[in-house]
C-alpha cells in the first residue's frame, strides 16, 4: 500500500515545480507588456509641458477683459525721442545656437514618485503664501507676513501679483492664475502711490512679469499692458543723450518735454533694461524699444577695455556723461550683477542678432572674471570641487559637518550681513547647474536647501526675512516683510528644480533676472 502511494504521489511532487515556471514566464509576460506599454504610451502620451500648457490654456479658458489706464503714455510727444518708422528688428545671426539644457535621461518609478512628492511640497508652501497675500494684501505691493497687512513701495501697481503671473500659470494654479491675471489686466500706469518710479524695479518686476505671462498664456490682454508700461519705461529714455533716467519722475514724463539723467547710478541700473524692451519689440514689431536698451549697451560696449579693469565694469557709472570707465570699485555682485548676466541672455533671445556684440561682450568679461575676481585653491592641486583622491568620503564628511556644526564658529567666520530676505539667487545658480549638468547632488542640495528656508522663514501667516541666520536659537528673529521675488523668483526655482526638464526648458526660454520666462523666438 505504501508503495502504491509512492508511486502515486512522485508525479504530484513535480507540480509545483511546473506551476513556479508557469508563474516565472506569466510574470516574465506581464513585464514584458507592461514594458511595452509603458514605453509606447511614453513616446505617444502628452509630455508634462504640454499638458500644462493644455491645462492652462485650453480654449474654454475664460478670455481675461484689460481696462485701459487712465494716461496714454503712448501719446505722449516725447521731445527727445522723435518717432522713427525706419527702425527694424536685427535679423538672427548665422551661427547656430548650442542646445543648453542637459539631455536627461528617463526617470525610474522611484524617482519620478520622489521628484512628484518634493514638487508638491514646493507648490504648497506657495499656495500657503499666495492664500496670505490674497487675504491680506490683495492689490498692494508685498504682504507683511508677521503683522498680516500691505504695504506698497513699487508704486501701487501690485508688485507681488504681477511677479507671481508667471508662477502662478508654471505650478498648473489656474483658478489662481486668472483671478491674478484679470486684476493685473486692470491696473491703473496712468498713476501711482509715489510720485516717481524707479525703471530698474519697474521694468525687471512688472514688464518682466506681464510679458512672461503673456509669452506663457497667450492672453491678449496682458500684452497689451505690458505694451502701455513699455511706453512708460520708454520715456525714461526722453533725456538729451538718450540714456535713460534711475528714477522716472511721473509728472515730468506725462508731459515730455524731456528729462535729466543722474550724475551716478549703479550700473546695472541702465544695464539691465535690454532683455524685456527687446522682447516687447519681438512681440509688437515695434523695434523703438529694443534701439533705446540697445544704444545703452553700445556705451558699455565702447568702454568695456577702457575701465581700471579691462573686461569688467565699475559698480557706478555716469549714463549723463556716457562715462563707464572711471569708477574704481568693482564686484561681481550687487550694483553690477544683472549687467553681466544679460549679455549671454541678449545673445540667446536675439539667437546671436544686432549691432552690439554681446557674445564678445560677455568673452570678454567672462576671462576678466576668471583671471581676477574668482576664488583660487591654496594648494596646487587646483581641485575646488571635491577631493580627487577620494571624492565619496570627501562628500560623506561634507554633508555630516552640519550635524555636529549647526552653524558659523564665533571668532571664525564673519558674516557681513546675516539676514536672509528670501533672496533666490543661491537656488538659482542650483537650478542652473542642474538644468546644465543634469548632476544629481544639485538635486538634492536645492532639497536640503528647501527644508532649511522653509522651516527657518516661516510664520503663521507666511514666510518671512529672517535678520540673522548666524544664530542657532531658534525659532530665528524674523522681520516683517516678504519681498516678491521671494514668489516669484526663490519658490519658481525650486520648483523648476523638481519639475521635468522640459518645463520652461532653457532651449526655449530665457529668464529675466526676476526669473521670468520670455520666450525665445524660433
Amino acid at each position: 500500500m505504501m508503495e502504491k502511494e509512492s508511486r502515486i504521489l512522485r508525479p504530484r511532487a513535480r507540480l509545483p515545480s511546473k506551476r513556479r515556471r508557469r508563474d516565472v514566464l506569466v510574470a516574465l509576460a506581464m513585464a514584458a507588456t507592461l514594458w511595452y506599454v509603458w514605453t509606447v504610451s511614453q513616446a505617444s502620451s502628452p509630455s508634462e509641458w504640454t499638458r500644462l500648457q493644455q491645462w492652462m490654456n485650453r480654449p474654454a479658458a475664460k478670455a481675461i477683459v484689460g481696462k485701459a489706464s487712465s494716461f496714454d503714455w503712448a501719446n505722449v510727444q516725447l521731445r527727445h525721442r522723435p518717432a522713427s518708422k525706419d527702425a527694424k528688428m536685427p535679423e538672427p545671426g548665422p551661427e547656430r545656437m548650442p542646445t543648453i539644457q542637459h539631455v536627461f535621461a528617463p526617470e525610474t518609478a522611484a524617482e519620478a514618485a520622489l521628484r512628484t512628492e518634493r514638487l508638491g511640497e514646493v507648490r504648497r508652501l506657495f499656495q500657503d503664501n499666495w492664500r496670505s497675500y490674497r487675504r491680506f494684501a490683495w492689490g498692494r505691493d508685498a504682504l507683511l507676513p508677521v503683522s498680516g497687512a500691505g504695504r506698497d513701495q513699487f508704486g501701487g501697481w501690485a508688485a507681488t501679483l504681477v511677479d507671481s503671473l508667471d508662477t502662478l500659470w508654471i505650478m498648473g494654479l489656474r483658478q489662481e492664475f486668472h483671478e491674478a491675471a484679470e486684476m493685473a489686466a486692470g491696473i491703473d500706469f496712468g498713476k501711482a502711490t509715489t510720485a516717481r518710479i524707479n525703471v530698474f524695479e519697474t521694468n525687471i518686476r512688472y514688464l518682466g512679469g506681464l510679458l512672461a505671462a503673456y509669452d506663457l498664456s497667450g492672453q491678449p490682454a496682458l500684452l497689451a499692458k505690458a505694451v502701455e508700461l513699455g511706453d512708460l519705461v520708454y520715456g525714461a529714455f526722453n533725456t538729451v543723450n538718450g540714456m535713460p533716467v534711475d528714477f522716472l519722475d511721473l509728472a515730468s514724463a506725462k508731459n515730455g518735454l524731456g528729462l535729466e539723467v543722474e550724475a551716478r547710478v549703479v550700473a546695472a541700473a541702465p544695464g539691465t533694461l535690454s532683455l524685456e524692451l527687446t522682447r516687447l519689440s519681438q512681440l509688437t514689431g515695434d523695434a523703438k524699444y529694443h534701439d533705446a536698451a540697445a544704444a545703452v549697451m553700445a556705451v558699455f560696449s565702447e568702454g568695456q577695455n577702457r575701465t581700471l579693469v579691462p573686461g569688467a565694469w565699475p559698480m557706478y557709472v555716469s549714463m549723463r556723461d556716457g562715462d563707464v570707465v572711471s569708477d574704481s570699485a568693482f564686484t561681481l555682485g550687487g550694483c553690477v550683477d544683472s549687467l553681466y548676466e544679460y549679455l549671454p541672455k541678449m545673445y540667446q533671445l536675439l539667437r546671436g542678432g544686432g549691432a552690439v556684440d554681446y557674445r564678445a561682450m560677455f568673452t570678454a568679461f567672462s576671462e576678466t572674471a576668471s583671471r581676477y575676481f574668482l576664488f583660487r585653491p591654496m594648494l596646487p592641486g587646483a581641485n575646488t570641487s571635491g577631493c580627487a583622491w577620494d571624492e565619496q568620503a570627501w562628500k560623506t564628511a561634507r554633508d555630516a559637518r552640519p550635524e555636529w556644526k549647526p552653524h558659523l564658529p564665533l571668532g571664525f567666520t564673519h558674516a557681513k550681513d546675516p539676514r536672509y530676505l528670501l533672496r533666490p539667487e543661491a537656488i538659482e545658480s542650483v537650478f542652473y547647474m542642474w538644468r546644465v549638468t543634469g548632476r544629481d547632488e544639485f538635486r538634492e542640495a536645492a532639497w536640503d536647501m528647501f527644508l532649511a528656508v522653509r522651516n527657518g522663514t516661516r510664520t503663521d501667516l507666511a514666510n518671512a526675512a529672517v535678520l540673522d541666520v548666524t544664530r542657532g536659537v531658534y525659532p530665528l528673529e524674523k522681520e516683517d516683510y516678504m519681498e516678491s521675488f521671494w514668489l516669484a523668483e526663490t519658490l519658481k526655482y525650486f520648483y523648476l528644480v523638481f519639475s521635468l526638464p522640459e518645463v520652461v526648458s532653457l532651449d526655449e526660454f530665457v529668464l529675466n533676472t526676476e526669473a521670468h520666462p520670455l520666450r525665445v523666438p524660433v
